[in-house]
């Protein structure tokens, strides 16, 4: 993923973390630009000069957040090769995703914040940018799943695509269902179970 290009300028950090804030708070609409701007002294000058406006600031943050889930995907791939059984690859990419919200909380609250702006226009506007690499990334991942035998072939692969690319994509709302649960080795309990009714389905057999 492409970061937005911006000339570093003092405080920048500090406005990336005030900005996450703000916007995993108040959501895109109505996160204030001028709230931030106050709560980090630097001015609307200063601001405009490397950002066209708060829409802007905002997909520069996701960029980052995407690129960090990016990250761990690709972890999930150097650890178990390409042609791994795809179920342990969603485990490992679970266990990376656990992390991820544990030590980079603010990222990670801002990815469930924009998560919830689904049907606003905002998020269908930042998703149309996003999604032909999204999309490619995951395609890549069932086609090697497919090859290597490891799906059923009774079910028509479109079926199993997009229920596979479902799960990928939307894996942070089921950590969201948990999020009170501040215990790593129970969040993870919970995700390794639905990975489990992924795979096997929820009948006994």
């Amino acid at each position: 993923m492409i970061f937005l290009e911006t000339d570093s300028f003092e405080k920048e950090n500090l406005l990336y973390e005030t900005a996450l804030k703000e916007f995993s708070e108040k959501g895109y609409k109505n996160a204030s630009l001028n709230s931030i701007l106050k709560n980090t002294g630097i001015s609307k000058g200063t601001f405009y000069y490397h950002f066209q406006n708060k829409e802007e600031l905002y997909t520069c943050l996701l960029s980052k957040a995407l690129e960090i889930k990016k990250q761990l995907l690709e972890k999930s791939f150097s650890e178990n090769g390409l042609e791994c059984d795809i179920f342990l690859l969603l485990q490992m990419q679970a266990e990376n995703i656990i992390e991820y919200a544990f030590n980079h909380k603010l990222f990670y609250d801002f990815s469930v914040s924009f998560a919830k702006e689904k049907g606003n226009s905002i998020y269908e506007k930042v998703m149309n940018g996003f999604k032909p690499e999204i999309d490619k990334t995951f395609s890549k991942i069932i086609n090697i799943a497919a090859e290597s035998g490891t799906l059923r072939d009774d079910i028509p692969m479109e079926v199993l695509e997009r229920s596979l690319k479902y799960f990928f994509t939307n894996l942070s709302d089921i950590l969201e269902l948990f999020y009170e649960i501040k215990d790593k080795e129970k969040l993870l309990e919970y995700y390794k179970s639905f990975i489990e009714i992924l795979k096997n389905g929820m009948s006994k057999h």
